[in-house]
Order: structure tokens, then C-alpha cells, then sequence
């Protein structure tokens, strides 16, 4: 696939969101709602953490901070198709979270 952009794209969008745990899942999916909708996820945290409260799940610190971290792979993969270009990271992320 390294000579196949599209196959490659294609690829990556098949497996997320990443997480072997359904938590993680569920935090990598919000991850991709938000960056499809052109928010960037750390800043749009808070309203996501109540999305994540309202699917069931809780944590003994924040739920922000449960949120973000069970997010992780996801936002990583994310964060990898620009580095470097916040810009470009963002309208890439955006593409395939859509």
C-alpha cells in the first residue's frame, strides 16, 4: 500500500476507531465526530467528556482526562498524516474522520 495513497487511506479509515478496549472505542469515535466537524479534540474535550458521561462511562479522575487518554490511538493516527502542519493535520484528520 506504500505506492497506493488511496489504498492506504482506505486502509487506515477501516480500523478506526482504534482501542482494545470498547471505552477506547467509544473515546475514538467521539475523537472522530469532533475532528470531522472541524473542532480540534483537545479543545472541544469538555463537551465531549459529557457525550462520553451520557454513553455510561465513568471515571474516578476527570472524565476529560479518562476521555483523552482512552482516545489516544485514535487521535494518533490522527495526529501522523501531516506532522508538523497543524493546519493540514486538522482538514486531513477531518477527511477521514468524515
Amino acid at each position: 500500500m506504500v505506492d497506493d495513497p488511496r489504498k492506504l487511506f482506505a486502509h487506515i479509515r477501516g480500523r478506526l476507531p482504534l482501542g482494545r478496549h470498547e471505552s477506547d472505542r467509544d473515546a475514538g469515535l467521539l475523537a472522530l465526530l469532533f475532528t470531522a466537524a472541524g473542532q480540534e479534540f483537545y479543545a472541544a474535550r469538555h463537551e465531549a467528556a459529557g457525550v462520553y458521561g451520557s454513553l455510561g462511562w465513568t471515571s474516578p479522575v476527570s472524565l476529560e482526562r479518562a476521555l483523552w487518554h482512552h482516545a489516544q490511538d485514535s487521535l494518533c493516527v490522527l495526529s501522523h498524516l501531516a506532522p508538523g502542519a497543524k493546519d493540514a493535520t486538522r482538514i486531513a484528520g477531518a477527511l477521514l474522520a468524515r
